[in-house]
């Protein structure tokens, strides 16, 4: 708890401070912006997304939710404005040179109402990218000896929170049942951190309407434990007929396994993958770290969430330096490996990249 309020007291530090070079942007696209009350809304702006984050426990749920969606979409206005910055901090260096500053008051009157635009038109885009969700649908063959070809639906991070509700598992619920998949399989970061809330918005409740004539597993990522109590949620997960997979593997069919890896930020030591000849072998993480592994230990068909393929521009990039695999599918050996964009989000429902998505997995006998 302590390590989480911190990250998002940080990020209230920083966002501050970014605030206010903000406000020193925007007073030149509107003049009215040059009253100094005005800066301390820019500073104190952060509040509206640390506040639900750090503290929930103190608010009615109907601010909790208001500030947790509303403070979402803040986080992502006040980071592309501060990518806006950089280019304004150089103009104004530059415009201390004399030849060039009768052109200074035109110029960031023009890029202050341009970096506006481009603001708003971004969140337009991903909030519509991140309220539209896709079926990727991918064909496996195998010579192991199933019973018959089987479908699976695979569902990671969807960050149940202030900003994700009960409503957002409902609609995720009935996106899964119209599959009619035999298996669902969950690829963790079920909550965003905070059971409590999710507890008071009654949003786990959902996930007893989830149907697959084989069952619905699933393993904990690192926001799972985030939430301050890791074995109340997986009583409650268990108790809405999710199968906890920690390490261990089930048959959950004639032919079929599951093995699920713990999660590798809280488990540190090595996996035991085991070997399964006998059997089509699923194996399946959170973050994307044991390909190599699973496809040593035989493993057949491999699935990770975690990255969120990046969520927004241009944070893939850096993602892809910490998971080098972090959206799509590869093959390594026989194994085929899938790591999905995830069907919810972190902070609020806002994508620029790969769609929220379910996976749709066909294993067909060769």
């Amino acid at each position: 708890m302590l390590k989480r309020n911190i990250f998002y007291l940080i990020l209230g530090i920083l966002g501050a401070i970014s605030g206010y070079f903000q406000w020193h942007l925007f007073q030149n696209a509107w003049l009215f912006l040059n009253e100094s009350p005005w800066v301390f809304l820019f500073v104190l702006a952060p509040c509206l997304f640390v506040i639900p984050h750090t503290l929930s426990d103190y608010l009615p749920l109907w601010l909790e939710q208001l500030l947790g969606r509303v403070g979402g979409y803040y986080f992502f206005g006040a980071y592309y404005a501060t990518l806006f910055l950089f280019p304004f901090c150089l103009a104004k260096i530059l415009f201390l040179m004399p030849a060039l500053a009768p052109w200074q008051t035109p110029f960031l009157t023009a890029y202050a109402q341009g970096a506006a635009a481009a603001i708003m038109f971004v969140l337009a885009a991903g909030y519509w990218r991140g309220h539209h969700s896709i079926v990727r649908r991918i064909n496996v063959t195998t010579n192991k000896p199933i019973l018959r070809e089987f479908t699976l639906a695979f569902a990671s991070d969807i960050h149940l929170g202030p900003s994700i509700g009960p409503a957002f598992a409902k609609r995720m619920v009935a996106d899964l049942n119209e599959l009619q998949a035999d298996l669902v399989l969950f690829g963790g970061d079920i909550i965003d951190g905070d059971l409590q809330t999710v507890l008071r918005e009654h949003s786990l409740e959902a996930l007893a309407g989830i149907k697959a004539v084989w069952g619905v597993y699933a393993v904990l990522g690192n926001h799972d434990h985030y939430g301050f109590d890791i074995l109340l949620e997986r009583q409650l997960l268990q108790e809405a007929g999710l199968t906890i997979l920690s390490g261990k593997t089930v048959y959950p069919a004639e032919g079929v396994a599951i093995t699920g890896v713990m999660d590798a930020r809280y488990h540190t030591e090595e996996p035991v993958i085991p070997q399964v000849n006998e059997a089509f072998h699923i194996v399946m993480e959170h973050e994307p770290i044991h390909i190599s592994e699973a496809a040593n230990a035989k493993g057949d068909l491999y699935l990770a969430g975690h990255t969120h393929a990046g969520q927004f521009w241009p944070q893939r990039n850096l993602v892809r330096k910490v998971f080098p695999f972090d959206y799509g599918i590869e093959f390594v050996k026989q194994l085929t490996a899938i790591v999905t964009s995830g069907y919810g989000a972190w902070g609020a429902r806002f994508r620029l990249g790969p769609a929220p998505e379910i996976v749709l997995v066909t294993v067909k006998k060769i």
